[in-house]
């Protein structure tokens, strides 16, 4: 089976909440992983896939703004609790810049300490 992941995927544990529709409360859930379209959720309660939620979190090391945006659920699974996939339909820019921000840079730590390139120091004119 061919793969169709078009974004690479960051493995996280980013506590978000979920508001589903009709609910006037946001829920708790976890990112477990995060994508330039969408995220990968553990929740407490199941979503049912086709169903739009808002979704609310902080990324770390960010800006203390949280990013508050609109999702589709795209798929639920139920195996040691509830999870879903949900694509991200209505997001401002600058929230999807910002987890640009956090995949590049946490992609450069990865390759930073698994490869263990030498710090570079400044040249002396």
């Amino acid at each position: 089976m061919k793969e169709q992941r078009q974004y690479y995927r960051l493995e996280t544990d980013i506590t978000a909440k979920i508001k589903k529709e009709g609910d006037t409360d946001f829920t708790p859930a976890k990112i477990v992983n995060i994508s330039l379209i969408g995220v990968y959720l553990r929740l407490k309660e199941p979503l049912k896939a086709g169903k739009q939620i808002e979704l609310s979190f902080q990324l770390p090391r960010a800006s203390k703004s949280p990013i508050i945006c609109q999702a589709k659920v795209k798929w639920t699974a139920e195996f040691k609790g509830h999870h879903s996939g949900v694509e991200f339909i209505d997001i401002k820019r600058p929230d999807r810049y910002k987890i640009a921000g956090f995949i590049k840079g946490a992609l450069r730590t990865m390759i930073y300490k698994k490869k263990g390139f030498p710090k570079l120091k400044s040249a002396k004119i």
